[in-house]
Order: structure tokens, then sequence, then C-alpha cells
């Protein structure tokens, strides 16, 4: 990814967790909390899929996968990893052939997933200092 793409698509979108963070009722937890909570299952059985549509050569499964990656990521704020899961799919549409680059593309995927991880858990550390 370009340095203007990094620039333009932060890890996560603090608009977008700063919202969750204030939609929250008297007594219990952010929404964010409960979205991040969603989202780690969510993320655990798209990767999952991923993992097996590569061992299975399967670009179906690995598109549907990547695109609901995509989408989970999006409502959470993960805007960088929904650039990168949209560039994916947009190769995969060009050529389902293409498993190994598709393989290659994913590694920044499974990268910048780690760098979501770690600024969620960063909001999450912050949250629990604040109650």
């Amino acid at each position: 990814m370009s340095d203007a793409a990094n620039d333009a698509f932060p890890t996560l979108d603090k608009a977008i967790v700063e919202r969750l963070l204030a939609l929250r009722k008297e007594g219990e937890p952010s929404l964010f909390i409960k979205v991040v909570k969603l989202y780690d299952l969510e993320v655990k059985r798209l990767t999952d899929a991923i993992k097996i549509s590569f061992d299975n050569n399967d670009p179906n499964l690995l598109y549907e996968s990547i695109h609901s990656l995509k989408s989970c990521s999006g409502n959470i704020g993960a805007t960088r990893l929904a650039f990168l899961c949209q560039d994916l799919l947009e190769k995969i549409k060009q050529d389902k052939t293409q498993l190994k680059l598709f393989h290659a593309l994913y590694s920044a995927i499974e990268h910048e997933l780690g760098s979501v991880k770690k600024q969620i858990a960063s909001y999450m550390q912050d949250q629990a200092n604040a109650n």
C-alpha cells in the first residue's frame, strides 16, 4: 500500500470508534465493547474459512470470506483493513486462478489485522480505565 493510502486509510477511524464509544447506556458497557466482542468472533470464523479456501484452492470461498471481513472491518472503523480486502476482492474478480498472488496479498491483510487488534486492545484498556 502506498504512503498516500496509509494516510487516507487509518488502521482505526477514530470518528467511527468515538461514535461507538458514545453510544452507551448508563451502567452498561459501551456499544464499542459489544461490537468488538462480536468482531473478534467473526474474524476468527472468517480467518478459518480463508485458510480453508487456500488449502482447498477455493477462490469462491476466499472471495466470500474476504468480502465479509471487509464489511465487518468497515463497521468497526478498520478502514485500512477494509481497503486491503477490497483490493484483494478486485484481484479475485479479475482472475480467480492467481491463488499464489492472493496468498501474498492476504499476508498484508493478516499484518493489518494484527495492527487493528492492537489498536482495539488499546481502546478497550482505555475503556476499562475510564470505568
